[in-house]
Parts: structure tokens; sequence; C-alpha cells
């Protein structure tokens, strides 16, 4: 009997062990207003990383109104009116932490589709915000 009992738990952690990737949450992705007038508005974008290290993002903003961004430190930034990617060499977003992204556009309503990169390839699911 125990024996069966030690051999059903073992099966229980190399199960556990084996899903825990599958199950995680991915990053988490969140948007505010900084600012706005009548023609612009910045927009906050952060990103959180709960279990890779994220170095790379990519924008997407399908209305066309990005007109320009600010990287945090560390990273740097290419924008054109409809994508935005940014991406860092040694600063990545730890998991566990986060970083913003600023992006002035001409549409505050503006709905984003986010896409992330490890290292050496795109992983997780995108998300709209």
């Amino acid at each position: 009997m125990k024996r069966f009992a030690v051999a059903l738990l073992a099966c229980a952690f190399v199960a556990a062990s084996l899903a825990s990737p599958v199950l995680a949450a991915g990053p988490s992705v969140s948007k505010s207003v900084l600012g706005s007038d009548d023609e612009i508005a910045v927009i906050v974008v952060r990103i959180a990383a709960s279990d890779r290290d994220i170095y790379g993002i990519t924008i997407e903003d399908e209305s066309g109104s990005i007109e320009d961004i600010v990287s945090p430190i560390g990273w740097s930034g290419v924008a054109g009116s409809e994508l935005v990617a940014f991406g860092t060499v040694d600063r990545p977003i730890k998991a566990g932490s986060a970083k913003s992204f600023r992006i002035v556009t001409t549409n505050k309503d503006a709905s984003f589709t986010i896409r992330f990169r490890d290292k050496n390839s795109r992983f997780g699911t995108k998300k709209t915000i």
C-alpha cells in the first residue's frame, strides 16, 4: 500500500511539473490615458511579466493613430502609424515585474493588440486592450 501511495504521489508531482508551463497566465497588460487634449492623447501601456522575461513587444493599432512613442530606459522603439516595436538586449521585463511604455496618439480610445517576445521567439497569446 505504501508503494502505491508513493507512486501515486510521484505521478502527481510529474504531472504538475509538466502542466505548470501550460497553465501559466502569461504577461498581463493594461492601458491608461495619461493626458489628452482635442488633438492628441498620451496613453501608457503597462506590461507585466509573469513567468518569462520579456525582451520585445509589438503593439498594433488598426486605427493608424500612433504619432510618437517613449521607451523605458534601456529599451528602443520604432513606430509607424499602425505598428510599434519595442525591444531590449539587456534590460528585459523580468518575471514578476513590469514596465510602462508611452504612446502618443490622435485617438485616446484606440484599441491595441500586443504580442510578446523572449530572447529567441514570440510567445504567449496576443492581448488586446
